[in-house]
């Protein structure tokens, strides 16, 4: 995913086996990532970053996102005065990681490193097991404190996620996948120009 000119908002989406010999998973030139509920896994080792933030003020916003990456930095920072990276209620591989450096603003709240524990991430089957930390990690509640709760209605597949019923507020799993909902069955090769929303 490459953008340079809007804010790009990816939601309930798997990115999986992409980048290649120079370019990395994500990059954002000073413009904006939204990236909600999804799941980024298993993409080529052999790039900088998984998400790489160049220029004076780019704008990253992760919420209830899996970065499951062993071979490649999860966030490389830009060094921009006016850059933001916020979100909550992420799992990612490696936390110290997840910086900006001292640059800009941060802000990064209920985000943890640990494995998210996958059905099966050999055959691109990122449904979650019963025992993943990703399961019922992050209230609706605190997802309509964030200001991007209309996201979270639901998954991947169109299952439904966290809801509230009466004064009663559910909580929702990480990641594309609410547990047990549907199969996924493998992308390959996806490399896209886009502006907009997707």
């Amino acid at each position: 995913i490459r953008d340079s000119s809007t804010h790009v908002k990816v939601i309930d989406s798997i990115i999986h086996n992409n980048g290649g010999d120079t370019e990395d998973i994500i990059t954002v030139w000073d413009s904006g990532l939204t990236l909600v509920q999804s799941t980024v896994t298993g993409n080529k080792s052999n790039v900088e970053a998984t998400i790489n933030a160049i220029g004076d003020s780019p704008h990253v916003h992760l919420w209830g996102t899996i970065i499951e990456e062993g071979g490649t930095d999860i966030f490389d920072y830009s060094s921009g005065a006016d850059s933001v990276l916020e979100g909550g209620c992420n799992m990612v591989s490696r936390l110290s990681q997840l910086t900006n450096g001292g640059f800009g603003t941060e802000t990064i709240f209920l985000t943890i490193e640990d494995d998210p524990d996958f059905v099966n991430a050999g055959n691109d089957d990122f449904n979650l097991n019963l025992t993943s930390p990703a399961i019922d990690f992050c209230t609706l509640q605190v997802m309509q404190e964030t200001g991007f709760s209309d996201y979270f209605a639901s998954d991947y597949n169109g299952n439904s996620r966290a809801y509230s019923f009466g004064n009663v507020n559910y909580v929702m799993d990480l990641g594309a996948m609410e547990y047990s909902n549907g199969n996924y069955t493998g992308q390959t090769d996806l490399s896209v120009d886009i502006s907009g929303d997707i």
